[in-house]
């Protein structure tokens, strides 16, 4: 019972940091990621200072519903994304949320989102109520950082938590899919 206790104060206390702007690290099914509020553009603005470049970036969202609000799924590729979220996936849709940093957006209006297949940012997306950023825990040009004690002692002044779920052994971030026109293309 206690152990549960502290993960929800733990999953409280990151969505507090996110409601008032701040950054946080946390675990995915692939990666770290940096997490901010993807609606909050002055806090996306403190991750492009932090990374060394502007978006766009992906959103890690909780579920299908939250997937729904932010990007159109045309129904011919309905199954496709039934097949790849969630997991170690990022599906790029037309944006259809109006709240969303512009600064997150690619060409003609796009946006990465992905559902990671990983307790903690779902449960923080879901308690939050809307999406969060999902980009490596890097400056650009390095490779991300997947053990949170050197993610603590390069980032440690420039974010506001960082939650440690262990090393993450996995040294590739998601695959990444576009399903903005009728054909599928593989970016990475």
């Amino acid at each position: 019972m206690k152990n549960i206790d502290k993960f929800n104060e733990l999953i409280i206390k990151a969505v507090d940091v996110l409601k008032n702007g701040g950054v946080i690290v946390y675990p995915t099914d692939t990666i770290y990621g940096f997490g901010v509020d993807s609606e909050n553009d002055i806090a996306v603005k403190k991750l492009i200072d932090i990374k060394g470049r502007p978006g766009p970036w992906s959103i890690a969202v909780s579920d299908k519903n939250m997937l729904e609000s932010y990007g159109f799924i045309p129904d011919y590729h309905k199954q496709f994304c039934e097949n790849k979220l969630p997991g170690p996936n990022t599906l790029i849709f037309k944006s259809i949320n109006k709240n969303i940093s512009k600064y997150l957006l690619g060409p003609n209006n796009s946006i990465g989102i992905r559902i990671p297949n990983h307790n903690i940012p779902n449960k923080i997306t879901k308690l939050l109520g809307r999406g969060i950023t999902s980009t490596s825990v890097n400056k650009t040009n390095t490779k991300p950082i997947n053990d949170p004690k050197k993610i603590n002692e390069k980032f440690f002044d420039e974010v506001d938590l960082i939650i440690d779920g262990g090393k993450i052994n996995n040294p590739n971030p998601s695959n990444i899919f576009s399903v903005t026109n009728k054909k599928i293309i593989q970016i990475r």
